[in-house]
Protein backbone atom coordinates (compact mmCIF):
# COMPACT_ATOMS: atom_id res chain seq x y z
CA UNK A 1 0.00 0.00 0.00
CA UNK A 2 1.13 3.24 -0.69
CA UNK A 3 2.70 5.22 2.06
CA UNK A 4 0.19 8.08 1.44
CA UNK A 5 -2.88 5.68 2.04
CA UNK A 6 -1.96 3.71 4.65
CA UNK A 7 -2.24 6.14 7.41
CA UNK A 8 -5.65 7.47 6.23
CA UNK A 9 -6.96 3.73 6.14
CA UNK A 10 -5.35 3.08 9.66
CA UNK A 11 -7.00 6.73 10.76
CA UNK A 12 -10.64 5.66 9.27
CA UNK A 13 -10.32 2.66 10.90
CA UNK A 14 -9.91 3.78 14.35
CA UNK A 15 -11.34 6.95 14.29
CA UNK A 16 -14.34 5.11 13.17
CA UNK A 17 -13.74 2.30 15.07
CA UNK A 18 -15.24 0.00 12.39
CA UNK A 19 -15.76 -3.68 13.42
CA UNK A 20 -14.38 -5.28 9.91
CA UNK A 21 -12.42 -4.79 6.92
CA UNK A 22 -15.44 -4.88 4.95
CA UNK A 23 -16.67 -1.45 6.76
CA UNK A 24 -14.10 0.28 5.39
CA UNK A 25 -14.00 -1.33 2.05
CA UNK A 26 -18.00 -0.14 2.22
CA UNK A 27 -16.69 3.22 2.54
CA UNK A 28 -14.02 3.35 0.06
CA UNK A 29 -15.74 1.68 -2.56
CA UNK A 30 -18.74 4.16 -2.72
CA UNK A 31 -16.41 7.00 -1.45
CA UNK A 32 -13.06 6.18 -2.97
CA UNK A 33 -12.03 9.93 -2.91
CA UNK A 34 -11.73 9.78 1.00
CA UNK A 35 -8.15 8.47 0.49
CA UNK A 36 -7.17 11.82 -1.14
CA UNK A 37 -8.13 13.73 1.43
CA UNK A 38 -6.18 15.48 4.15
CA UNK A 39 -6.86 13.69 7.74
CA UNK A 40 -6.24 16.75 10.05
CA UNK A 41 -7.57 19.44 7.14
CA UNK A 42 -10.55 17.40 6.10
CA UNK A 43 -11.29 14.30 7.16
CA UNK A 44 -11.34 15.08 11.03
CA UNK A 45 -12.75 18.39 10.72
CA UNK A 46 -15.72 16.46 9.34
CA UNK A 47 -16.13 13.95 11.75
CA UNK A 48 -16.37 16.11 14.59
CA UNK A 49 -18.85 18.31 12.81
CA UNK A 50 -21.01 15.28 13.02
CA UNK A 51 -19.99 14.43 16.54
CA UNK A 52 -21.18 18.51 17.36
CA UNK A 53 -24.25 17.55 15.17
CA UNK A 54 -25.48 14.13 16.87
CA UNK A 55 -24.40 14.55 20.48
CA UNK A 56 -25.50 18.36 20.48
CA UNK A 57 -25.10 18.47 24.14
CA UNK A 58 -21.20 17.16 24.53
CA UNK A 59 -18.62 18.96 25.69
CA UNK A 60 -17.12 18.68 22.06
CA UNK A 61 -19.21 22.15 21.36
CA UNK A 62 -17.34 24.00 23.82
CA UNK A 63 -15.08 23.53 20.22
CA UNK A 64 -16.66 26.79 18.20
CA UNK A 65 -18.16 25.08 15.26
CA UNK A 66 -17.00 27.89 12.96
CA UNK A 67 -13.42 26.70 13.19
CA UNK A 68 -14.10 23.43 12.54
CA UNK A 69 -16.01 24.34 9.63
CA UNK A 70 -13.41 26.86 8.41
CA UNK A 71 -10.57 23.50 9.48
CA UNK A 72 -9.15 26.18 11.83
CA UNK A 73 -9.13 23.01 14.37
CA UNK A 74 -6.28 20.23 13.66
CA UNK A 75 -7.23 17.03 14.91
CA UNK A 76 -4.86 16.74 17.62
CA UNK A 77 -6.50 20.23 19.11
CA UNK A 78 -9.69 18.11 18.92
CA UNK A 79 -8.53 15.02 20.68
CA UNK A 80 -6.87 17.20 23.41
CA UNK A 81 -9.89 18.84 24.31
CA UNK A 82 -12.29 15.99 23.83
CA UNK A 83 -9.72 14.13 26.27
CA UNK A 84 -9.18 17.00 28.93
CA UNK A 85 -13.19 16.90 29.11
CA UNK A 86 -13.26 13.31 29.11
CA UNK A 87 -16.74 13.27 27.04
CA UNK A 88 -17.55 9.59 27.38
CA UNK A 89 -20.94 10.40 25.15
CA UNK A 90 -18.48 10.76 22.17
CA UNK A 91 -15.13 9.03 23.26
CA UNK A 92 -15.97 5.43 23.36
CA UNK A 93 -12.46 4.66 25.31
CA UNK A 94 -10.36 6.73 27.07
CA UNK A 95 -6.81 7.54 25.90
CA UNK A 96 -3.45 7.75 27.40
CA UNK A 97 -2.44 9.82 24.54
CA UNK A 98 -3.84 13.55 23.56
CA UNK A 99 -2.05 12.81 20.43
CA UNK A 100 -3.97 8.94 19.85
CA UNK A 101 -6.68 8.87 17.66
CA UNK A 102 -9.79 8.72 19.10
CA UNK A 103 -12.63 6.52 18.11
CA UNK A 104 -15.82 7.48 17.78
CA UNK A 105 -19.31 5.95 18.82
CA UNK A 106 -21.30 3.49 16.71
CA UNK A 107 -23.70 6.38 15.44
CA UNK A 108 -21.29 8.20 13.92
CA UNK A 109 -19.50 4.98 12.23
CA UNK A 110 -22.94 3.71 10.91
CA UNK A 111 -23.87 7.04 9.46
CA UNK A 112 -20.33 7.17 7.78
CA UNK A 113 -20.76 3.33 6.90
CA UNK A 114 -24.25 3.93 5.28
CA UNK A 115 -23.20 7.02 3.43
CA UNK A 116 -19.61 7.66 3.12
CA UNK A 117 -19.86 10.81 0.90
CA UNK A 118 -20.50 12.56 3.78
CA UNK A 119 -17.08 12.82 3.95
CA UNK A 120 -16.45 14.41 0.60
CA UNK A 121 -18.92 17.06 0.89
CA UNK A 122 -17.92 20.93 1.65
CA UNK A 123 -18.82 21.46 5.59
CA UNK A 124 -19.86 25.06 4.89
CA UNK A 125 -21.20 25.16 1.28
CA UNK A 126 -22.81 21.97 1.42
CA UNK A 127 -23.70 20.09 4.83
CA UNK A 128 -24.18 23.51 7.05
CA UNK A 129 -26.82 24.85 4.83
CA UNK A 130 -28.85 21.71 4.40
CA UNK A 131 -28.89 21.28 8.37
CA UNK A 132 -29.88 25.20 8.58
CA UNK A 133 -32.79 24.52 6.29
CA UNK A 134 -34.34 21.41 8.12
CA UNK A 135 -34.01 23.81 11.77
CA UNK A 136 -35.83 26.27 9.70
CA UNK A 137 -38.22 24.35 8.01
CA UNK A 138 -39.78 22.45 10.89
CA UNK A 139 -38.61 24.69 13.65
CA UNK A 140 -36.12 21.98 15.21
CA UNK A 141 -34.74 21.90 18.46
CA UNK A 142 -30.82 20.06 18.24
CA UNK A 143 -32.16 16.83 19.85
CA UNK A 144 -34.74 16.92 17.00
CA UNK A 145 -32.13 17.14 14.39
CA UNK A 146 -29.57 15.32 15.73
CA UNK A 147 -32.20 12.36 15.86
CA UNK A 148 -33.31 12.88 12.08
CA UNK A 149 -29.72 12.89 10.83
CA UNK A 150 -28.21 10.10 13.07
CA UNK A 151 -31.46 7.99 11.61
CA UNK A 152 -31.28 9.26 8.20
CA UNK A 153 -27.33 9.97 7.42
CA UNK A 154 -28.62 10.18 3.81
CA UNK A 155 -30.41 13.70 4.19
CA UNK A 156 -27.15 15.28 4.05
CA UNK A 157 -26.67 13.64 0.56
CA UNK A 158 -30.14 15.11 -0.88
CA UNK A 159 -30.87 18.06 -2.62
CA UNK A 160 -33.01 20.72 -0.81
CA UNK A 161 -34.58 21.77 -4.32
CA UNK A 162 -34.70 18.15 -6.01
CA UNK A 163 -35.48 16.01 -2.70
CA UNK A 164 -35.68 17.60 0.65
CA UNK A 165 -38.41 20.75 0.34
CA UNK A 166 -40.73 18.88 -2.07
CA UNK A 167 -41.09 16.03 0.35
CA UNK A 168 -41.80 18.50 3.00
CA UNK A 169 -44.27 20.28 0.82
CA UNK A 170 -46.40 17.07 -0.10
CA UNK A 171 -46.47 15.84 3.56
CA UNK A 172 -47.31 19.29 4.90
CA UNK A 173 -50.24 20.08 2.37
CA UNK A 174 -51.64 16.06 2.27
CA UNK A 175 -51.61 16.18 5.76
CA UNK A 176 -52.95 19.64 6.65
CA UNK A 177 -49.31 20.56 8.71
CA UNK A 178 -50.05 23.88 9.13
CA UNK A 179 -47.18 24.56 11.29
CA UNK A 180 -43.61 23.93 11.18
CA UNK A 181 -43.61 22.04 14.25
CA UNK A 182 -46.09 19.66 13.38
CA UNK A 183 -44.42 18.84 10.29
CA UNK A 184 -41.32 18.24 12.89
CA UNK A 185 -43.21 15.46 14.78
CA UNK A 186 -44.12 14.14 11.59
CA UNK A 187 -40.59 13.68 10.17
CA UNK A 188 -38.69 13.10 13.62
CA UNK A 189 -40.79 10.39 14.58
CA UNK A 190 -40.67 8.66 11.43
CA UNK A 191 -36.92 10.32 9.24
CA UNK A 192 -36.75 8.07 6.47
CA UNK A 193 -39.84 9.71 4.45
CA UNK A 194 -37.78 12.10 3.00
CA UNK A 195 -36.18 9.63 1.56
CA UNK A 196 -39.43 8.26 -0.73
CA UNK A 197 -40.35 9.07 -3.90
CA UNK A 198 -43.64 10.87 -4.03
CA UNK A 199 -44.97 9.10 -7.45
CA UNK A 200 -43.14 6.34 -6.61
CA UNK A 201 -44.08 5.76 -2.73
CA UNK A 202 -45.75 8.66 -0.72
CA UNK A 203 -48.62 9.30 -2.47
CA UNK A 204 -49.45 5.82 -3.79
CA UNK A 205 -49.29 4.39 -0.52
CA UNK A 206 -51.31 7.28 1.12
CA UNK A 207 -54.26 6.41 -1.92
CA UNK A 208 -53.89 2.78 -0.48
CA UNK A 209 -55.05 3.96 2.64
CA UNK A 210 -57.48 5.87 1.23
CA UNK A 211 -58.86 3.03 -0.61
CA UNK A 212 -58.67 0.69 2.80
CA UNK A 213 -60.86 3.29 4.50
CA UNK A 214 -64.26 3.66 2.12
CA UNK A 215 -62.80 6.50 0.81
CA UNK A 216 -62.44 8.41 4.14
CA UNK A 217 -59.74 11.12 3.32
CA UNK A 218 -59.79 12.13 6.98
CA UNK A 219 -59.65 9.61 8.64
CA UNK A 220 -56.64 8.22 6.59
CA UNK A 221 -55.23 11.27 7.60
CA UNK A 222 -55.52 10.99 11.05
CA UNK A 223 -54.47 7.35 11.31
CA UNK A 224 -50.72 7.87 9.34
CA UNK A 225 -50.49 11.79 11.13
CA UNK A 226 -50.32 9.20 14.53
CA UNK A 227 -48.49 6.62 12.62
CA UNK A 228 -46.31 8.14 9.87
CA UNK A 229 -44.07 4.92 9.75
CA UNK A 230 -47.16 3.14 8.03
CA UNK A 231 -46.32 5.29 5.03
CA UNK A 232 -43.20 3.60 4.62
CA UNK A 233 -44.07 0.22 4.50
CA UNK A 234 -43.93 -1.20 0.85
CA UNK A 235 -46.76 -1.81 -1.26
CA UNK A 236 -46.43 -4.51 -3.66
CA UNK A 237 -44.71 -6.64 -1.13
CA UNK A 238 -46.51 -6.57 1.96
CA UNK A 239 -49.64 -4.17 1.93
CA UNK A 240 -51.19 -5.20 -1.06
CA UNK A 241 -50.69 -8.61 -0.73
CA UNK A 242 -51.71 -8.53 2.48
CA UNK A 243 -55.15 -6.37 2.08
CA UNK A 244 -55.79 -9.88 -0.53
CA UNK A 245 -55.71 -12.07 2.20
CA UNK A 246 -57.92 -9.81 4.36
CA UNK A 247 -60.51 -9.80 1.78
CA UNK A 248 -60.51 -13.55 1.02
CA UNK A 249 -61.22 -13.88 4.39
CA UNK A 250 -64.54 -11.37 4.34
CA UNK A 251 -65.32 -10.95 0.57
CA UNK A 252 -67.96 -8.25 2.08
CA UNK A 253 -64.85 -5.72 2.90
CA UNK A 254 -64.56 -4.72 -0.78
CA UNK A 255 -66.65 -2.06 -2.61
CA UNK A 256 -67.20 -1.88 -6.01
CA UNK A 257 -67.16 1.28 -7.62
CA UNK A 258 -68.42 2.13 -10.97
CA UNK A 259 -67.46 5.92 -10.98
CA UNK A 260 -65.56 7.71 -13.29
CA UNK A 261 -63.31 10.84 -13.07
CA UNK A 262 -65.85 13.92 -12.27
CA UNK A 263 -68.76 11.62 -10.98
CA UNK A 264 -70.44 9.98 -7.76
CA UNK A 265 -71.69 7.00 -8.30
CA UNK A 266 -72.95 4.22 -6.14
CA UNK A 267 -71.04 1.55 -4.65
CA UNK A 268 -71.60 -1.86 -3.52
CA UNK A 269 -69.91 -4.46 -1.74
CA UNK A 270 -69.12 -8.18 -2.68
CA UNK A 271 -72.77 -9.34 -1.69
CA UNK A 272 -74.93 -6.51 -3.15
CA UNK A 273 -75.67 -4.17 -0.11
CA UNK A 274 -75.76 -0.57 -1.13
CA UNK A 275 -72.77 1.49 0.32
CA UNK A 276 -74.10 4.60 -0.98
CA UNK A 277 -72.56 7.52 -3.15
CA UNK A 278 -70.48 9.14 0.13
CA UNK A 279 -67.66 6.45 -0.32
CA UNK A 280 -67.02 7.87 -4.16
CA UNK A 281 -64.66 10.29 -3.74
CA UNK A 282 -64.38 13.28 -6.56
CA UNK A 283 -61.55 11.17 -8.39
CA UNK A 284 -63.94 7.97 -8.51
CA UNK A 285 -61.72 5.35 -7.32
CA UNK A 286 -62.97 1.82 -9.28
CA UNK A 287 -62.19 -0.07 -5.60
CA UNK A 288 -62.39 0.56 -2.25
CA UNK A 289 -62.76 -1.36 1.02
CA UNK A 290 -64.88 -0.95 4.06
CA UNK A 291 -61.86 -1.41 6.34
CA UNK A 292 -61.54 -0.12 10.28
CA UNK A 293 -58.21 2.13 11.18
CA UNK A 294 -57.59 -0.61 13.33
CA UNK A 295 -57.64 -3.44 10.90
CA UNK A 296 -55.65 -1.30 8.65
CA UNK A 297 -52.86 -0.79 11.33
CA UNK A 298 -52.47 -4.20 11.49
CA UNK A 299 -52.30 -4.82 8.10
CA UNK A 300 -49.55 -2.34 7.79
CA UNK A 301 -47.40 -2.84 11.18
CA UNK A 302 -47.74 -6.24 12.53
CA UNK A 303 -44.38 -8.25 12.01
CA UNK A 304 -43.70 -10.56 9.21
CA UNK A 305 -43.48 -13.57 11.59
CA UNK A 306 -47.08 -12.49 13.41
CA UNK A 307 -49.01 -12.12 10.24
CA UNK A 308 -49.59 -15.65 8.88
CA UNK A 309 -51.01 -16.32 12.47
CA UNK A 310 -53.08 -12.92 12.88
CA UNK A 311 -54.69 -13.27 9.34
CA UNK A 312 -55.85 -16.96 10.69
CA UNK A 313 -57.04 -15.55 13.18
CA UNK A 314 -60.95 -14.29 13.38
CA UNK A 315 -60.12 -11.72 15.78
CA UNK A 316 -58.42 -9.61 13.12
CA UNK A 317 -62.15 -9.19 11.46
CA UNK A 318 -63.89 -7.64 14.63
CA UNK A 319 -64.50 -4.19 14.36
Amino acid sequence: IDNNLEPKLDYLHQRLDLENDRQLQQIITRCPSVLSFSIPNNLEPKIQWLEAIVYPDSMINNINNDDIANQNVTAIEANEHISEQKSSSIVSRDSSSNNEIMPTTKVIRRMVVVQPNILAFNIVSNLQPKLEYLTTRMNLTPKQLSTIVSRLPHVLAYSIETNIEPTLDWLASTFHLSTPEALGRMIHSMPALMGLSIPNNLQPTFDFYVECLGCNHETAIDMLTSNPAMLAYSLESRLRPRLAQVVDLDPSLRMVAAATEGDRGTAQNEVGIDIGSDCIDDYGLGMMYNLTCTQVTKIAKTSQQDWNATIASDSFLSR
